[in-house]
């Protein structure tokens, strides 16, 4: 059913200009506010790489950060994830979907970031107290399928506090999707965090984390393996980062010409993610993938390790269905995500 009408095409094309324009100077690498959102809080998609993904199925965590997926088979679909980041960081994030034949699909849910507790101290070293820090996403999203076309946006209220320093803002996500009619291919196309503060730490307005991606998946007809490849950062050409942590480049202070380069080839590949998952079953998944930007940027030749890489299952018990992914980010670290999703349309009293 064709839902769109003119005008509200209009209203979206200049929606997405405008947020465009506004966050047209963002940069990576955490230059600016809100990187909390680039955290990937599902244990399915962080298993996948860390990057949201173009996959048909019912699993609201992927509608939840690529709205142009939602769809009726997610309706009443609640899920709620935990991830057991690093040091005393904890991630979570609860999403819900609903389905309206007559309109489309919409999504609400919860994104945030506790960072623990931390002792506050004067100039001198001396303990004035203890102070929290922390970051929330609440989200509001909608979708809708057009045969074999989807489209969607989130729309994101921001809200950060790191100390005695608060900042308010918004953000916008639009995606575009296709999926053949066999359902064993989709690819979709997202432009994510493009939005403003409107409230500053110190009174200097910086950029969100703003970036575009465009990921694939194609399930294998006689085989139990999906395919996945993600192109990420498209806005930016150059996004490899010299590691001054290893140890085998010589940097030069005196000429920058003797500086270590990075070549095309690794730049190029920086902005791939490659990933499969193999799909035994409804009940039953095994993901695995490789992300070489976290790997280039997050090691050193002497203690490399499984930096990179990240797996994980999804297993479906009765009414629920439990995710799990451990991706390694630095030489022997990782971090462990949890998920439970749950159909409450499986609950109803027959």
């Amino acid at each position: 059913m064709k839902f769109v009408s003119l005008s509200t095409m209009r209203i979206l094309i200049s929606s997405i200009s405008c947020f465009l324009l506004l966050s047209a100077s963002a940069q990576i690498g955490g230059r600016g506010a809100y990187s909390f959102l680039n955290l990937q809080p599902s244990p399915r998609l962080a298993a996948l790489g860390g990057a949201p993904i173009a996959i048909a199925d019912s699993d609201p965590n992927i509608g939840f950060v690529l709205p142009s997926q939602l769809s009726s088979a997610m309706h009443r679909h609640l899920a709620m994830n935990y991830v057991n980041y690093f040091s005393d960081i904890n991630i979570g994030q609860v999403n819900y979907v609903k389905h309206d034949d007559s309109i489309g699909t919409f999504s609400m849910g919860i994104l945030y970031t506790n960072y623990g507790q931390f002792v506050a101290r004067d100039a001198l070293g001396n303990e004035e107290g203890i102070f929290r820090a922390a970051d929330y996403a609440f989200q509001a999203g909608y979708g809708n399928q057009d045969g074999k076309w989807g489209y969607g946006v989130n729309a994101k209220l921001i809200y950060s506090q790191l100390e005695t320093y608060k900042s308010f803002g918004a953000a916008l996500d639009f995606s575009g999707s296709y999926t053949s009619d066999s359902g064993l291919f989709s690819t979709a196309l997202l432009i994510r965090n493009a939005g403003i503060q409107f409230k500053t730490y110190t009174g200097i307005r910086e950029p969100l984390p703003f970036e575009i991606q465009w990921s694939f998946s194609r399930k294998l007809k006689h085989a139990p393996l999906r395919l996945i490849a993600v192109l990420h950062n498209l806005q930016t050409w150059k996004i490899a980062y010299i590691n001054t942590n290893d140890r085998s480049q010589n940097l030069s202070f005196d000429d920058q010409e003797k500086e270590q380069k990075v070549g095309f080839g690794d730049n190029a590949f920086r902005h791939v993610i490659l990933a499969s998952e193999l799909v035994f079953g409804p009940n039953f998944m095994v993901r695995v993938a490789y992300n070489h930007q976290r790997r280039a940027e997050m090691t050193w030749d002497e203690g490399k390790g499984l930096t990179g890489f990240s797996w994980g299952v999804g297993i479906k018990i009765s009414r629920l269905r439990f995710d799990y992914a451990l991706a390694s980010f630095f030489p022997g670290k990782s971090s462990h995500q949890f998920a439970l999703t749950l159909n409450l349309e499986e609950f109803k009293k027959k």
